[in-house]
């Protein structure tokens, strides 16, 4: 383990007053180091911010959204927030790991039942969360990278900005408390009911920016994903805009392949953010196409 990383660990403890006996890594998160961290009677979970992370995620937002999903009772207890890293409570619990797991049980009905908490809170968190804002920040940071843009991305960038533009102007409502970051491993899930970890996305947001981010990184298929939404909406009351589904997930697609693209060029996981940037920009586009269809 890094020297660094121990210090900031002993750091956060030190501040919750606790000694630490064993520290043991985690594995997963792609902008964060986990730890899972024991005294002898109780365990932690410490989150080290990932080097660079500051320039593309608001940690103080992060803290406050963090406090409030432990307020609703949709996220665990945070101890400790110190310099964009984090002690928090540990909850004995799995997150699954395909989407067949989805339909073991009634695990999408407390996947569904989480979010909807969360959406139908009222609850007000730190920050809006603003694609275009996003879209802005990462291509700023590639700026100050000197990176050179993919071909692909060049020739349709142009295209997939202002569909983006006009969808947020056209599809305004009024944003709620979303989570946006719901890939499996970000839900734990218990015997009673689903929790949600690792805030640094999370924002206030249209239900369906919170949808599309489900359903693409999560890679669901076509029959999956109508499976949730369907469920989604049904659990709801509210009824299914497809259109305006496939919008939302090309715009975060889109947005998400400047993410890559930044994570490429730091030379992290190199053939991973490749490989996705790439992809991601074919499923915008596909998405966008789809659209398109529909309004023939």
């Amino acid at each position: 383990m890094k020297e660094i990383i121990l210090t900031k660990i002993r750091e956060l403890a030190n501040m919750y007053g606790i000694k630490i006996k064993s520290i043991q890594s985690v594995k997963g998160g792609l902008t964060n180091e986990t730890y899972l961290l024991n005294d002898g009677n109780k365990k932690y979970i410490a989150r080290i911010a990932g080097e660079g992370t500051e320039h593309i995620i608001n940690r103080n937002d992060e803290y406050w959204n963090m406090k409030t999903g432990y307020k609703l009772g949709v996220s665990p207890e945070l101890y400790v927030f110190h310099k964009g890293s984090f002690l928090i409570e540990y909850i004995d619990a799995y997150s699954i790991r395909s989407e067949e797991e989805l339909l073991v049980g009634n695990t999408m009905d407390k996947i569904i039942d989480v979010m909807l908490k969360l959406h139908n809170s009222g609850a007000e968190l730190k920050n809006q969360y603003d694609i275009l804002n996003n879209i802005a920040i990462y291509k700023a940071e590639l700026l100050k990278m000197k990176a050179d843009y993919p071909e692909k991305l060049i020739m349709h960038e142009k295209e997939l900005y202002n569909m983006t533009v006009w969808m947020l102007q056209h599809y305004k409502r009024k944003p709620v408390a979303c989570h946006i970051d719901t890939i499996f491993g970000n839900i734990l899930i218990l015997e009673d009911r689903a929790v949600l970890i690792d805030w640094e996305y999370s924002g206030m947001s249209d239900v369906y920016c919170d949808l599309a981010n489900f359903s693409l990184e999560n890679d669901l298929t076509d029959k999956m994903e109508m499976i949730f939404l369907n469920s989604y909406f049904r659990k709801s009351g509210g009824t299914l805009d497809y259109a305006k589904f496939l919008l939302f997930k090309m715009a975060m697609y889109y947005m998400w392949v400047y993410w890559h693209l930044i994570k490429y060029k730091q030379f992290q996981n190199i053939e991973y953010n490749k490989w996705r940037l790439r992809e991601r920009l074919d499923l915008a586009l596909e998405c966008k196409k789809r659209w398109e269809e529909m309004k023939k």
